[in-house]
């Protein structure tokens, strides 16, 4: 399902978005200058190296990561969590379910648990910020062969 969030007509969420947006903005520079790559504590799978995955903030009831995405996320899914992804810069393509979507900055995208999904980028890389409840651990990651 995706969800524009500038479509919104609302004042006080506009107010809320620009703070997130900050915020987003803020965490994305510190993440572009200087982090490591950081794959998912317990990730039990090769992760691409065109792949990088920063943590953010954590507890047991959810996860969030900054990714960005040099080249494609291969079919997936997550079989015990949701992921809530707000593009931040870049362009895609992404395969939902069945459905294929073109996303770009700004957008958000609600993946339900179990539902298939990927991402080959066509103007990037793509920059994500990337919220996983419950916590991902790397565990629950499902490769789909096409």
């Amino acid at each position: 399902m995706r969800f524009d969030l500038f479509s919104l007509q609302t004042t006080g969420f506009k107010k809320i978005l620009s703070v997130l947006t900050s915020i987003f903005f803020i965490c994305a520079c510190t993440f572009l200058y200087g982090q490591k790559f950081s794959p998912p504590i317990g990730a039990n799978d090769s992760i691409p190296k065109s792949i990088k995955s920063v943590p953010a903030f954590s507890d047991s009831l959810c996860s969030s990561f900054f990714i960005t995405i040099e080249q494609e996320v291969k079919l997936h899914r997550h079989n015990f969590h949701s992921e809530h992804v707000y593009i931040l810069d870049g362009k895609g393509k992404m395969q939902l379910g069945e459905e294929q979507i073109l996303v770009q900055a700004g957008d958000l995208i609600f993946i339900p648990k179990g539902k298939a999904h990927a991402l080959k980028v066509t103007e990037g890389p793509v920059k994500v910020l990337s919220i996983q409840a419950p916590i991902f651990d790397g565990t629950d990651r499902e490769w789909i062969t096409p």
